[in-house]
Order: structure tokens, then C-alpha cells, then sequence
């Protein structure tokens, strides 16, 4: 009947809600929490002086049929909680082996970024540059104050979020 298609229609709405109520309190815990522990991390990004075709790199990389388990989320997780030294450990990029055989420079970029003993190192993108990942100011101006490569270098430092917007999977209203 249609009184008891409304009436479902309003226990679900109600639900919803509820939930919608539990995913923003929980979404304040988690800012909180991420305020709390964010650190910044800093970055000395080392650029090779020419680029790798993204189309080039990926079908490459599709050649190659290399199987890397997925880091991303562990990689965000270990970020939020402030944890550099667990990121350090974490972050890759699966088109590093296709960038670095069409391109030498990226792989010599990258190992200039290893040679100074950051908590991690790698690539960004389809190997625009190399990064060394540092827990503070201090060592990143000494990296780069001592890198005597012939590619670019920049320093650079994350952005700690002060507020994140979230959109709700239960929100009626999106």
C-alpha cells in the first residue's frame, strides 16, 4: 500500500540520518586525531632535464606485466598519523622500472636522491623528478645545500590540512 511504502520510505530516511550523525562524529575524531599527529614532511624534488612520455611509460610499464601490491592507502594511513619514518618505507611508484629504461636521467636522478639517506625515495608521476623525503627542515636544506648533481633541484614541504571536507556516502542531500 502506498501509507506502507511512506512509512518504509521514513525508517530508511531515519537511518540514514542516523548514520550520516555517526560518520560526522567519527569524521571530527579523525580530524582531531590527524590535526594532532600531522607533520609536515619535506621533500628535496631533484629534476632530470628531460621528461618521459606518460603514453610511452605506461605502455611500457603494461610490457613489462610486473605485479606491484598496493600502497596508496597504507602510504595515506601512515601519513595521517604523522608516522614519516613508516611513509618513508612505503612510498613507490610502479612505473619507476618503465621510466628509468626510457629514461637514464631519472634513474641517475633517483639514485642522487638515495645518496643522501632519507627516510624514502622515489619518483613522482612518470619520472618528472626524483624526491628524498625528510622529517624536517634541518635535513632538507643540508640535502640540498650539498647536492651537486647537474639537474634541478627544489625544496619543497607537504601542507598540513587544517580541515578536511568530507562528502557523506549516506547524505540524502549529497
Amino acid at each position: 500500500s502506498e501509507e506502507g511504502g511512506k512509512r518504509i520510505f521514513e525508517k530508511v530516511e531515519r537511518a540514514l540520518l542516523l548514520f550520516e550523525e555517526a560518520e560526522k562524529a567519527l569524521n571530527a575524531t579523525d580530524e582531531k586525531n590527524a590535526e594532532k599527529n600531522a607533520k609536515r614532511a619535506y621533500f628535496l624534488l631533484i629534476c632530470p632535464p628531460t621528461g618521459v612520455s606518460t603514453p610511452d611509460c605506461f605502455r611500457l610499464f603494461d610490457e613489462q606485466k610486473k605485479f606491484y601490491a598496493p600502497a596508496t592507502e597504507e602510504a595515506l594511513r601512515l601519513y595521517r598519523r604523522g608516522d614519516l619514518q613508516g611513509l618513508g618505507k612505503t612510498v613507490k611508484n610502479d612505473l619507476q622500472s618503465a621510466a628509468c629504461a626510457l629514461n637514464p636521467h631519472v634513474q641517475t636522478a633517483i639514485s642522487e636522491a638515495a645518496a643522501f639517506s632519507p627516510l624514502g625515495y622515489g619518483m613522482t608521476g612518470s619520472g618528472s623528478a626524483a624526491f628524498a623525503l625528510f622529517d624536517s627542515r634541518e635535513m632538507l636544506d643540508w640535502a640540498k645545500s650539498r647536492y651537486k648533481g647537474a639537474f634541478r633541484a627544489i625544496a619543497a614541504e607537504s601542507v598540513v590540512p587544517k580541515k578536511k571536507t568530507l562528502f557523506s556516502a549516506f547524505s540524502l542531500r549529497g
